[in-house]
């Protein structure tokens, strides 16, 4: 088997080989992915654009966030391109790391480049796109709330683990769904 049939997971006749290539190939497409980041943020050429793609999603994310956060507090919500000023709390910064950008393009990656049908691509695509938005959006909106409800440890925990865990959890929920008929017991 040469590598081309490896990667593809259709020359592969037992599901441990199946599995084996599924994994390498998603270390592949993250090792592309941190590469990709990591020329991005250290180019000077590069770097400023970078940062306005990244800015471009936080408004957006907060954008939405905004109005929900005024209708639970009952108080005006003042925001910028990439902070949250509520009343009578610290202002939230929504960081670069937070607004989705990394499992947007390891989604992408996952799905350009993969055996199966184009059109079940685009539907498991934008799938995808549609729950990083909604879990972003929400994961910036309750942290909003649990920082103008001073619930500290609350905030810090849903930040550092929790959200975390739900964002990847439900992603590879959908990668496994997407990638289940390569799976079965049955041979390809």
């Amino acid at each position: 088997m040469n590598l081309k049939e490896f990667f593809s997971l259709k020359g592969h006749q037992d599901e441990s080989s199946r599995y084996i290539a599924f994994f390498v190939r998603i270390l592949v497409i993250y090792l592309v992915w941190f590469l990709f980041r990591e020329f991005m943020e250290k180019s000077a050429l590069f770097r400023p654009h970078w940062d306005e793609f990244h800015i471009l999603f936080s408004r957006f994310y907060i954008g939405l966030a905004q109005p929900v956060l005024e209708f639970f507090i009952q108080a005006p919500v003042l925001v910028n391109s990439q902070n949250i000023f509520l009343p009578a709390s610290p202002p939230m910064f929504v960081a670069f790391h937070c607004v989705g950008v990394a499992p947007m393009a390891i989604m992408t990656m996952v799905f350009l480049w993969n055996p199966l049908a184009p059109l079940r691509r685009l539907k498991y695509w934008m799938i995808a796109m549609v729950t990083i938005a909604f879990l972003n959006w929400f994961r910036i909106t309750t942290l909003g709330f649990m920082l103008y409800a001073q619930w500290d440890q609350f905030f810090y925990f849903s930040h550092s683990y929790t959200y975390i865990l739900m964002i990847y959890g439900v992603l590879f929920l959908v990668v496994v769904s997407f990638f289940r008929p390569y799976f079965a017991s049955k041979s390809i």
